[in-house]
């Protein structure tokens, strides 16, 4: 309690006060109490482990008017006052409390406070002895100020307009912000204004403004049910700052994805059992719901503090404004709640004072942190957006280059088609006709007497097989692409027309899956004819095989050739015929895929893979 002249209707000249934790004391008792038992403060603070306390006041009095004595709280279960004049004679006054202030019989006026009005003559000297009492676990801490009429009026005028600027500055901010709820339809600016209602309902409710309740809701109005809406606000609280951090409902980090909501939830508990407590003078439940609530609150701020602080990390410079927004706040809890409630510091202003200046001041710097805020964001989709229209402008030019090179690509392929048209019909007109030519006249000479018949029937079967070769070339030369199935009749084709009238070593053809789908180059199709062609010669020249067995399969994404014999092996680090085997492999290279060879006594085997597409 501190105590406050206006125009000095008072002069005090010491105060004291005595705690009385288990009301044994009297007013007798107190009366006789040694002075060196009274405690002289310039505040009076009965922290949370007094029930009970006494206070004595020695004032002389300065004006010939009556004088009121204000009590600044509204939360005294049960208070008393006597008033002891020059003369020993005790004016005792009724019994009052928190439960009375909303009734007109003992509050006439309707102030909030506990107002008593002192029959004191001019400069006279009396005591005043005020004895208060509190349930066990809350602190009962007040301020006390001596008025004469005129003053009080214009005093509570003068506070009751404070408290309409105030409430007014608080709506305006409010409708502003549901206001932009409505319209943009983003959730930080509900989050704002329900967080600056639950504080302000809070701060009216804690300056006694909960006797204008109706008696239905005026129940459950006391100290300990208050917080519910500290609670509550400091839950939104917390979910505007995740928006205005810009922090991502799916953040990495698993402690930013807590909802809030688990928290007030928790809160809420720690607050019902702390006023149960409270309503039943159960001590024990009182301070496990009340220390419960401290730790709950300190993991709040640790969580606060993880937000600030991923946002220092993204150098995210609005959270500077944030900060110092809830320094007041910060200060008002910490000092209030902390310190004055455990007795270790006096305030000399009030509660209430010190968290308007806070609400004032956080709404003020709010504002200018959300206009900062909002130019921060403003300039990061900027450059977001720059950035975006450079990486379409990179896409579109190496889509556009890309289109080129398929442009060219596809004129070069064409050109190379009509090339091959053009080869393969001088082949045909040409070398082909000229083959054919030679053929009928080696027939001619082969069915004649001649002792060369042999040679010149080796010859014709040289020439035939040449001749062979050419007519698949020029029918892949004359194809713009080739199916596995088109490719697998005429590799067989080949086959059967070089197998045409011989026996041994014999062949076994296999082919598996032929697909119209999946597409060869005319490159592809003339390597994998002419392994096969270098692969067959090898094995009749040098393998001595008897069976030959030649197998396609076909598994997209890859193709399979297979050609293998029985025949006597060979080492391929010593062979001599290697140069045919590079060229075979450098086809299969050529083609995407690869050559495994495999060779041993008891026979050889190539395996082509290379890659297809349907």
């Amino acid at each position: 309690m501190n105590i406050i002249t206006i125009k000095s209707p008072v002069m005090v000249k010491q105060i004291f006060q005595f705690s009385d934790a288990n009301a044994l004391y009297s007013l007798p008792d107190i009366l006789a109490l040694p002075k060196a038992e009274w405690k002289e403060v310039s505040a009076i603070n009965f922290d949370k482990n007094s029930g009970s306390g006494w206070v004595y006041i020695k004032v002389k009095s300065n004006t010939t008017q009556p004088l009121l004595m204000e009590l600044q709280t509204p939360f005294i279960d049960t208070l008393k006052i006597w008033l002891i004049d020059n003369a020993g004679k005790i004016h005792e006054f009724p019994s009052t409390g928190f439960s009375h202030l909303s009734k007109a019989n003992y509050n006439p006026l309707k102030h909030r406070y506990f107002l008593t009005e002192l029959p004191i003559k001019n400069y006279q000297t009396f005591d005043v002895i005020i004895h208060g009492n509190n349930s066990a676990g809350y602190p009962m801490k007040y301020f006390v100020k001596f008025w004469n009429q005129p003053e009080f009026i214009h005093y509570s005028n003068e506070s009751n307009w404070r408290w309409a600027l105030f409430i007014g500055m608080i709506l305006t901010v409010i409708f502003v912000s549901l206001a932009a709820y409505f319209i943009q339809q983003k959730r930080i600016y509900y989050y704002f204004a329900a967080y600056i209602t639950c504080f302000s309902l809070y701060a009216l409710l804690i300056d006694g403004w909960g006797i204008y309740l109706a008696p239905s809701l005026y129940k459950y109005y006391n100290p300990i049910q208050n917080p519910h809406l500290l609670n509550l606000g400091i839950c939104f609280f917390l979910l505007f700052s995740r928006k205005f951090l810009v922090i991502p409902s799916l953040s990495p980090k698993w402690w930013l994805r807590i909802s809030p909501w688990w928290f007030f939830a928790a809160l809420a508990g720690c607050i019902f059992l702390t006023n149960y407590g409270y309503i039943n003078s159960n001590d024990i439940l009182y301070k496990t719901g009340y220390w419960f609530g401290i730790l709950m609150l300190i993991s709040i701020t640790v969580l606060w503090g993880s937000c600030l602080r991923d946002s220092f990390q993204r150098k995210f410079q609005p959270v500077w404004l944030l900060l110092a927004s809830q320094a007041f706040v910060i200060i008002f809890l910490v000092a209030n709640i902390i310190l004055v409630n455990l007795n270790a510091v006096y305030l000399t202003v009030p509660d209430i004072l010190l968290l308007r200046i806070a609400l004032t001041a956080q709404v003020l710097l709010i504002s200018i942190g959300w206009i900062f805020r909002q130019k921060e964001i403003r300039d990061t989709q900027d450059k977001q957006t720059l950035l975006y229209l450079e990486q379409q402008k990179a896409f579109w030019d190496a889509e556009r280059e890309l289109q080129e090179l398929k442009i060219s690509s596809l004129r070069i392929s064409n050109e190379l088609h009509v090339q091959r048209e053009h080869l393969a019909r001088d082949l045909h007109d040409g070398i082909g006709s000229q083959l054919t030519h030679i053929i009928s006249r080696l027939d001619i000479l082969s069915i004649s007497d001649n002792s060369q018949q042999k040679q010149l029937k080796q010859l014709r079967d040289f020439t035939r097989d040449i001749n062979q070769n050419l007519r698949e070339t020029i029918w892949i030369l004359n194809k713009k692409e080739v199916t596995c199935s088109q490719f697998a009749l005429r590799l067989h084709g080949y086959l059967q027309n070089l197998w045409e009238g011989q026996q041994y070593p014999q062949l076994t053809w296999h082919c598996s899956n032929p697909s119209e789908n999946i597409i060869l180059s005319p490159e592809v199709a003339v390597h994998l004819m002419r392994l096969t062609q270098e692969a067959i010669a090898n094995i009749i020249k040098h393998a001595q095989a008897d069976e030959i067995v030649v197998e396609l399969r076909i598994n997209p994404p890859q193709l399979n050739l297979v050609i293998k014999d029985n025949g006597i092996g060979f080492d391929p680090e010593k062979s001599s015929y290697g140069f045919g085997l590079e060229n075979m492999r450098k086809r299969a290279a050529e083609m995407g895929g690869g050559m495994d060879l495999k060779s041993g006594n008891s026979g050889t085997e190539i395996q082509v893979i290379i890659p297809v597409t349907t």
